[in-house]
């Protein structure tokens, strides 16, 4: 909401309008589909979302966009179905969706930040270190032709954080083209 009421503000002062969106992070701690401080994924998609009004009495504005960044790949196909049913529940049937942004992180199988020791390290007993081989990539891209065939996204935005870089970026843009 925070994030709607500067936007809000942003454009009332005259900026140029442009596409911005709301992103959150599930992180491994999260395995309800909750955000870091607690709240649902319903919770999230309302405050991103729903018709509101700011401290100054203007409607909020909506962000053209809702996702998910820096969240493991494997949690994202759980979190899309959550996503998707709350945006379904919130929005009336003559509303638009708004754009799907996924940029998960690119940390290989079982591989998670150490905050104590301060780099990346590998659990070979994480659920998903023992997968299948697939690259990073090619979950993303069969995750995001899922939720573009369930679901009316306005547009679908895909990238990656922590851990990706041009080579995964590449097979990325290799596997939509």
């Amino acid at each position: 909401r925070v994030a709607r009421q500067v936007m809000t503000e942003v454009f009332a002062g005259g900026a140029v309008r442009k596409h911005w969106w709301v992103s959150c992070v599930f992180p491994d701690s999260a395995e309800e589909g909750c955000l870091p401080t607690g709240e649902s994924v319903d919770d999230a998609v309302e405050a991103m979302l729903e018709i509101d009004v700011g401290h100054d009495g203007q409607e909020l504005e909506r962000p053209w966009g809702i996702g998910i960044n820096c969240t493991k790949v494997s949690k994202l196909r759980n979190l899309l179905l959550k996503f998707e049913s709350a945006v379904k529940n919130l929005l009336n049937d003559d509303e638009d969706w708004p754009a799907l942004v996924l940029y998960p992180d690119g940390t290989k199988k079982g591989e998670y930040y150490d905050t104590t020791l301060k780099e990346w390290v590998v659990d070979g007993n994480a659920p998903e270190a023992t997968q299948g081989e697939r690259t990073w990539y090619e979950e993303l891209r069969d995750i995001a032709e899922e939720t573009r065939n369930r679901a009316p996204w306005r547009a679908l935005v895909v990238g990656g954080c922590c851990r990706t870089g041009p080579e995964e970026i590449g097979g990325l843009r290799r596997c939509f083209h």
